[in-house]
């Protein structure tokens, strides 16, 4: 047997196989909306697994990435552009 077959001989069912990550759903919190840099625009949206931001009037998935996805949103150009809009027709 050569020794490039019994590498590829020993990878194949060697080894304990990996288990699966669960992945869990994540749901809006109400303690967001509570949260200094949330707000002024967040809300819960269309259901548990979306907020809703009304300043860009849209639902945010915050199925996968939970309050992650409220931190890029907030940081996305669409939405500090309509923050800064809605500013200077405040003052």
């Amino acid at each position: 047997m050569s020794s490039s077959q019994y590498h590829n001989s020993e990878n194949e069912g060697a080894g304990p196989s990996k288990k699966k990550k669960i992945k869990y759903n994540q749901v809006f919190k109400k303690s967001w909306a509570e949260e200094e840099q949330f707000k002024k625009w967040i809300k819960q949206g269309k259901d548990e697994y979306f907020a809703m931001c009304c300043m860009c009037n849209i639902d945010i998935s915050i199925k996968n990435t939970g309050r992650l996805a409220l931190v890029r949103h907030q940081d996305s150009v669409l939405h500090m552009k309509l923050c800064k809009s809605q500013k200077k027709q405040g003052t």
